[in-house]
């Protein structure tokens, strides 16, 4: 089964992905590095809409400590509902959660990602 992408939905998680990577020290293209893209332009690519971040950069990602004790918001990243960041300790109550999450998603067909996507959305 063939899921539309929904252009609105990759925009904003492209957004939301880049408000991020501008909270980690240094350039966009330094974060793109730490995030383990060969090519600065594929983050540019995500800021875009043209496409999305896979899992293991959204895992690499979420280990990043920005400030004192907070973390990226892989939920808010995806979805746009709660806090952008947060405490490190929710992080790691919730940690076995993302990893098996990252885990069964890391390799999956693109339109096995976008259904996922549009289930997020819809919920």
């Amino acid at each position: 089964m063939k899921v539309e992408r929904d252009a609105e939905v990759v925009e904003a998680i492209g957004k939301r992905f880049c408000e991020l990577l501008n909270l980690l020290p240094g350039s966009l293209s330094s974060a793109s590095k730490l995030l383990g893209y060969k090519k600065p332009s594929t983050v540019y690519t995500i800021k875009k809409g043209k496409t999305l971040p896979d899992m293991v950069r959204l895992k690499t990602l979420a280990e990043q400590q920005i400030g004192d004790g907070l973390k990226p918001n892989i939920h808010w990243l995806v979805t746009g509902e709660g806090d952008m960041l947060v405490a490190e300790t929710t992080v790691a109550q919730s940690g076995s959660s993302i990893d098996k999450i990252c885990s069964e998603l890391a390799g999956q067909p693109e339109e096995k990602l976008q259904a996922i996507l549009t289930l997020l959305k819809h919920n």
